[in-house]
C-alpha cells in the first residue's frame, strides 16, 4: 500500500561539517545544556534538521535520531510538569518551550519517515524487519506528539497530520508489526510502546477535545490513559447496536476520530472503528473508587464524558458583534468588582498580571483588561474573538470578568463567566467561549479558620455570586485548593465579618473553586 508522506528535502552529497559518527553525537548529546530547556531544545533541533538533509542509509539515520530522542524527552518532561502561567510574561516563556518542542517532533517525525521511505523502497527487505518495525513506531510516536503540541498551544493541527498519522498506522497493520514493542534506550515507556498503542493512545487523548482543557490537562489525560491504551480495540467496520464509545476512523479525511453516533451515514469499507468501552468501563470503575492517585477528578469526569456518548450544543448560538472589556483571573476581577477603576493606561492595555497569588495590589501589581470583539451568543454565554495578539493569561478553565460598553456597563458593571474552549489561529488571533455564571458578583477576602498556621490565615480573593447570603443557591469563588468540605472559612470586608463552613463542591477549575456554603455567624 502506497503512502503519500511529508519527507524533509534531502541533499544530493553529503555535508563534510555535519558530524555522522554515532560515538561523537553520543558525546555532544551528553553535554548538551540540559539544565536550560529552551535552549536544549534549540540545540536539538537545529541537529535533527542537519541530520534530515544528509543522504545516509536509513539504519544510520534510525540510529542518530534514536540519540536525539533522549533531549526532547527531557524537555517534554519539563513542559508535562509546568503549571499554568499567572502572568503574561511567564505564558510567553511556557508558549516558547512549547513551540520549540512541537517543531522539534515535527523535525523528528520527518527524519523517521524519511527512513521508512528509504527501508520500503528497497527491492528486498531481508534483514531489515526491525528498522523498519522502528521507523513505523518512530513516525507514528513523533507524529502523534506533534499532534498533541498543536492541542498543547490551542493552535489549528498541522495539515495532513492526521491522514499520514492514520495511514502509518494502517500500514503498520498490514505488515503486522503494529502490537509489538521497540527497543529505546530512554527509560518512559511512552517511547517504546508500540505502533498501535502509540496510535491509539493519541486517538483516545484527543477525543478529551484539548481546545476543552485547561493549560496543561492535556498532558495529564495522554498519561493517564497509558495504562488503558491496550484495552481500546480497532477493527473494520461492522454493524453495531451500541453506539455509545465507538468512533469512526476515516483514513480519507484530515481530522481525529469522530463518534459513531454523530456520523451520519454509515461509515465506508476503507474506515476502521476504534470500540473504547472497554476502556470506558476501566475509567467507570476508577471513578467509582474515588480515584487513588493524582489525576484530578474533574479531569476523569471530561475523560469518560468524551468516551460516552459526547455531549451536543442544546442551546444555538446567535452571530452578533460589539465589543466586550476582559478581565483575566480572580484577582483581577476581584479588584475591578472592589473598586471600579479604569486600567492606568487606558481602555484595553495590556495584562500585566492576570491573577496573583496574595493579596490584591501586593508588590504593585497592575490590574488591566484587554478589548476583544463578541462574535455570537447564546443564552448562556458568549463567543469572542481578538485579532492580535494577547497578553492576556487567559486559558480554559479561568475565571474572567466581562464589560459590554456598547450595553450600557458602566466602570462597575462586570459579568462574570469561565472560559470553556480556546483556539489560537495561524496569525495569532485568539478565539474564546465563555460560559456566563452571573451578572455580578460581591468582592470578600476569606481565609481558612480549620487549620492553626499563620499561613493559612492570610486573607485570599473571594467572590460571593451574587451576594453573601442565606440562600441555597449562593455559592463562593475561591483561589484553587481553599475548598474542603466542612472547612470553616472567615468571609471579611473592611465594615463586616462572617464565619461560614463549605458544604458542596460545584466546580473546580486550574485556577478557582465554586462551593455552596452555611452561614455559622454573621457578621
Amino acid at each position: 500500500m502506497a503512502i503519500k508522506l511529508s519527507l524533509p528535502s534531502v541533499a544530493p552529497i553529503p555535508d563534510p561539517h555535519v558530524e555522522t559518527r554515532t560515538v561523537y553525537v553520543e558525546e555532544w548529546v551528553e553535554s548538551l545544556a540540559y539544565a536550560n530547556p529552551p535552549a536544549l531544545l534549540d540545540e536539538t533541533l537545529e541537529s535533527i534538521e542537519r541530520l534530515n538533509k544528509q543522504p545516509i542509509k536509513p539504519s544510520a539515520r534510525i540510529g542518530l535520531l534514536d540519540l536525539h530522542v533522549r533531549p526532547y524527552a527531557y524537555a517534554l518532561e519539563f513542559r508535562r510538569t509546568q503549571e499554568a502561567a499567572r502572568t503574561g510574561a511567564a505564558l510567553a516563556r511556557q508558549r516558547a518551550v512549547s513551540r520549540r518542542a512541537r517543531l522539534s517532533a515535527v523535525a523528528l517525525a520527518l527524519g523517521y519517515k524519511q527512513a521508512l521511505s528509504d527501508l520500503t523502497a528497497r527491492k528486498s527487505m531481508f534483514g531489515g524487519a526491525r528498522e523498519l518495525r522502528t521507523a513505523l513506531q518512530r513516525s507514528v510516536l513523533f507524529s502523534s506528539l506533534a499532534l498533541l503540541h498543536c492541542y498543547d498551544e490551542y493552535r489549528p493541527t498541522l495539515p495532513r497530520a492526521w491522514l499520514e498519522t492514520i495511514a502509518l498506522y494502517k500500514f503498520a497493520a498490514r505488515a503486522h508489526l503494529h502490537e509489538q514493542t521497540v527497543a529505546c534506550k530512554v527509560p518512559d515507556a511512552l517511547f517504546s510502546q508500540s505502533t498501535a498503542d502509540c496510535f491509539k493512545r493519541l486517538c483516545l487523548t484527543s477525543l478529551v477535545d484539548p481546545y476543552h482543557l485547561a493549560y496543561g490537562e492535556l498532558w495529564t489525560v495522554y498519561r493517564a490513559f497509558a495504562p488503558y491504551t491496550p484495552h481500546a480495540q480497532i477493527s473494520a467496520v461492522v454493524e453495531v447496536k451500541r453506539l455509545a464509545g465507538r468512533f469512526v476512523i476515516d483514513p480519507s479525511v484530515d481530522r481525529k476520530p469522530a463518534p459513531l453516533a454523530q456520523v451520519d451515514r454509515p461509515p465506508a469499507s476503507h474506515c476502521r472503528l476504534l470500540d473504547a468501552n472497554p476502556v470506558l468501563d476501566l475509567l467507570r470503575e476508577r471513578h467509582r473508587d474515588g480515584g487513588v492517585d493524582e489525576l484530578p477528578s474533574h479531569v476523569l469526569a471530561a475523560m469518560i464524558r468524551a468516551l460516552g456518548l459526547p455531549p451536543k450544543r442544546h442551546t444555538p448560538r446567535e452571530s452578533s458583534d460589539g465589543r466586550v472589556r476582559v478581565a483575566a483571573g480572580l484577582s483581577t476581577v476581584h479588584h475591578f468588582l472592589g473598586s471600579g477603576t479604569r486600567p492606568r493606561n487606558g481602555d484595553d492595555g495590556d495584562i500585566e498580571i492576570g491573577d496573583v497569588a496574595g493579596l490584591s495590589g501586593e508588590h504593585g501589581a497592575s490590574y488591566r483588561h484587554e478589548g476583544w470583539e463578541v462574535v455570537n451568543e447564546g443564552p448562556g454565554g458568549v463567543g469572542i474573538l481578538k485579532r492580535t495578539h494577547s497578553e492576556n493569561p487567559i486559558g480554559v478553565g479561568e475565571l474572567v470578568g466581562m464589560q459590554f460598553p456598547l450595553r450600557g456597563d458602566g466602570d462597575e458593571d462586570w459579568s462574570l463567566g469561565v472560559v470553556r474552549w480556546l483556539s489560537i489561529g495561524a496569525e495569532d488571533d485568539y478565539q474564546a467561549g465563555v460560559q456566563l455564571l452571573g451578572d455580578t458578583a460581591t468582592p470578600l477576602m476569606a481565609y481558612s479558620e480549620s487549620f492553626a498556621e499563620t499561613i493559612t490565615r492570610i486573607p485570599r480573593p473571594t467572590l460571593a455570586l451574587p451576594e453573601l447570603n442565606a440562600d441555597p443557591a449562593s455559592t463562593l469563588i475561591t483561589p484553587r485548593g481553599m475548598f474542603a468540605r466542612g472547612n470553616r472559612l472567615r468571609i471579611t470586608t473592611d465594615k463586616a465579618s462572617w464565619l461560614v463552613e463549605a458544604l458542596v463542591l460545584s466546580e473546580s477549575t486550574s485556577a478557582f473553586d465554586r462551593f455552596s456554603y452555611r452561614i455559622i455567624e454573621d457578621g
